[in-house]
């Protein structure tokens, strides 16, 4: 549900708005651009959220993602025997199929590439947990036609050891067919199929993973696609150097702060929610030094919160029903080592330096109320201000 409230001042740094999103036009695709003062989302195999919202791949995640007004998705595709592409990430069924007939597991070990399309839809469903999401695994171009309903970017992964050149231009000339040159890009890891699809098409955006060769990035037009535990600063640098771009996967909610100013273009996401639409707003508040949305266990003195150790302060049940689908956004401005809680994530920052630092997150939560607390870990935290808004899907 999309509820419209007129516009709260919150602090500049906290949502600078990268477009309406609630308001593109169906089949309105775009990449991201290199230095964009906005850092791209994308969906990791859509949005699923651990699979407890919906299964990865599936067409009800590209569905959610639209929902959400995301703008960009990364998903998986593999081959049946009969060489059909299918969104699918494993080898194997088992992990993410149940028999059709009675929703048993799938025991004995069943190779993708050992059933024909037929034989995986019309013998196997997607596990789900909700029933009305236990449908057949759906192909490539049922996919993209949902991308194209939605207005998503999507990011497309060929599976490592599986695409050959005919099947690789197959996946390419329906992504073409179904959206449009400029409005996809592809992913692999190998570099022969790398190069195969710039002989394809010299525009396309290319990505390659488990990658660090510059001399490859420039000589194929070809973007820098690192894990965020592996970033190289350096390579970064030198992509962005060449006209490239960069993106990194798949990155935690808790970490999304540090990762999100590294200078990537985007960033592949489980749950953190896409950049902030105020169309989606049922809440929004900046402190400006009062903190009346808040319990604050410690002093307030001339407009900055000051915590000691173990006290803390929640932000007050400002949502009184339990949302089926909704994101919170905050930004918090502090210094001092501290504790931040909410109904997805718990992680620590620590600023020693006497200047306020700016911290930033942004995430996706499905049947729950939005919970926001901070716990100061020493004597000295400090609380200029908080940016936080709550969104409904």
């Amino acid at each position: 549900m999309k509820i419209r409230l007129p516009l709260i001042s919150l602090i500049s740094v906290v949502f600078v708005a990268c477009g309406n999103n609630s308001t593109r036009n169906a089949g309105e695709v775009s990449e991201p651009k290199t230095n964009s003062p906005e850092i791209a989302i994308v969906m990791h195999r859509g949005l699923c959220l651990e699979e407890k919202l919906a299964p990865e791949n599936s067409l009800d995640a590209l569905s959610f993602a639209g929902r959400v007004g995301a703008r960009y998705v990364e998903v998986d595709v593999f081959l049946t025997k009969d060489d059909e592409i299918i969104l699918f990430h494993d080898n194997t069924i088992n992990r993410l199929c149940r028999n059709k007939n009675d929703y048993s597991v799938v025991n004995e070990e069943v190779e993708c590439r050992d059933l024909t399309l037929a034989e995986l839809r019309n013998n196997y469903v997607l596990a789900a947990q909700d029933p009305s999401m236990r449908r057949p695994v759906p192909t490539l171009r049922e996919g993209l036609l949902i991308c194209r309903q939605e207005g998503i970017h999507p990011y497309i992964e060929l599976k490592e050891g599986i695409f050959k050149d005919k099947t690789v231009k197959k996946a390419y000339d329906l992504a073409v067919q179904i959206l449009g040159r400029g409005n996809f890009s592809f992913t692999s890891p190998e570099k022969s199929v790398v190069k195969y699809l710039r002989g394809l098409d010299a525009q396309l955006s290319l990505y390659c993973d488990h990658l660090e060769d510059i001399d490859f990035f420039r000589e194929y037009n070809v973007n820098y696609y690192p894990h965020f535990l592996a970033i190289k600063q350096e390579c970064l640098d030198a992509v962005h150097k060449a006209g490239l771009s960069a993106t990194t996967w798949t990155i935690w909610n808790s970490c999304f702060d540090s990762i999100s100013t590294k200078g990537f273009d985007a960033i592949l996401v489980e749950d953190v929610a896409p950049n902030f639409d105020p169309g989606y707003a049922i809440f929004r508040d900046n402190t400006n030094g009062k903190f009346e949305n808040y319990e604050v266990g410690g002093i307030i003195n001339d407009g900055i919160v000051s915590l000691r150790n173990g006290q803390e302060m929640k932000l007050k049940e400002v949502v009184p029903d339990t949302l089926y689908l909704g994101a919170l956004y905050f930004t918090i401005e502090a210094k001092g080592k501290f504790e931040i809680e909410t109904d997805r994530f718990k992680t620590d920052r620590d600023n020693k330096s006497d200047d306020f630092h700016i911290y930033k997150f942004q995430y996706i939560f499905h049947k729950d109320k939005p919970l926001f607390k901070i716990k100061a870990l020493d004597n000295n935290l400090e609380i200029k201000s908080v940016g936080l808004a709550i969104c409904e899907y």
